[in-house]
């Protein structure tokens, strides 16, 4: 597989500005892909299944400075932070004033950038001055950098535990805390994952990803508790589910020793991936070019999920991180 079998064609009008309750659902499991209700997407999920969910919230780290912005990625002490930011018109030492009267200058160019700050910041810093990382196709469409103040609450997940994400887990913005209680209630195991989204969201693939089968590294914590719950449905033969591509993601790096603390993954799955827990996804529609489309095209094949989307296409399915729903499952 390479950049371009991850290639389609879609009408911008079809891009999700905003959410839509209730979303539309596809479902591949059908002889053909269908449309159906999201009360049968939760009927899909049988008493004994494990669902598993992404608990990483989205932080609020986008700084603007007049026609520039900033993302801000993590700290490396001593007042360094890697950012992403145009920076190829400035030269290194150049100095911004950031919202706050904060000063910063640039210390390395390159992808990630790193400024370094006059003075500490805190993240009572960014909920005063950051804005969240809304996607550049939403951002281009709206015809605004900024985010807007629905995005607050639209971008964010309903079960949030841990606020350390770039990006938010959209799958999962479909889905309300009191749904995962009623799944629960009728049987459904329910467990928690954390995985912190990170910089490989905004950036583009690259043939040595595929080569090397390596991706960008991001952080994730599996409980203790969801490894039990793991191990017990794997071997009730019952199906793992996960709620959104990093869940999976997390799921399938994890290891005995990498129970109970966190740890990292710079897992690549793409098509040939032996998936070795989950049998079952829910998603969004993603990106051409994206490393979350190699994902599905992994899970489910990459013929039978161009069918998939082209048929999302044609029947006008909302796209991407504010768009509809997709199910997918491999069997047992």
């Amino acid at each position: 597989m390479n950049v371009d079998d991850l290639e389609y064609s879609y009408p911008e009008s079809l891009v999700a500005l905003q959410p839509q309750e209730p979303c539309r659902v596809l479902s591949s499991n059908e002889p053909a892909p269908a449309e159906i209700k999201l009360e049968n997407a939760f009927d899909m999920i049988e008493e004994g299944d494990l669902l598993v969910v992404n608990n990483s919230g989205v932080k609020s780290c986008r700084v603007f400075h007049k026609n520039a912005e900033f993302l801000f990625l993590g700290t490396k002490g001593d007042r360094l932070w890697e950012v992403l930011f145009k920076s190829s018109k400035y030269k290194v030492g150049h100095k911004f004033e950031l919202p706050g009267g904060v000063g910063a200058e640039l210390v390395v160019k390159g992808r990630p950038q790193v400024i370094k700050l006059d003075q500490d910041i805190s993240e009572d810093y960014f909920e005063e001055h950051g804005e969240f990382a809304i996607p550049p196709y939403i951002q281009k469409l709206r015809d605004s950098r900024h985010a807007s103040a629905a995005d607050k609450d639209w971008y964010q997940l309903d079960w949030k535990k841990n606020i350390n994400s770039l990006a938010a887990p959209t799958a999962s913005l479909h889905f309300k805390e009191k749904d995962l209680l009623a799944l629960s209630a009728r049987g459904v195991h329910v467990a928690e994952v954390s995985l912190d989204v990170g910089l490989g969201t905004f950036l583009p693939l690259e043939q040595k990803n595929f080569d090397e089968k390596k991706l960008h590294v991001e952080r994730f914590f599996i409980p203790k508790d969801t490894k039990e719950k793991l191990v017990e449905a794997k071997a009730n033969k019952k199906r793992i589910w996960a709620l959104g591509t990093t869940a999976l993601r997390a799921v399938e790096s994890f290891n005995e020793d990498q129970v109970g603390v966190f740890a990292e993954t710079d897992l690549f799955i793409q098509p040939g991936y032996e998936f070795k827990w989950v049998s079952g996804l829910f998603t969004n529609f993603h990106q051409p070019g994206s490393s979350l489309l190699a994902l599905v095209m992994a899970f489910n094949g990459i013929e039978e999920t161009k069918k998939a989307y082209a048929f999302a296409v044609q029947n006008k399915f909302r796209l991407f991180s504010y768009g509809d729903l997709s199910i997918w499952t491999r069997p047992l």
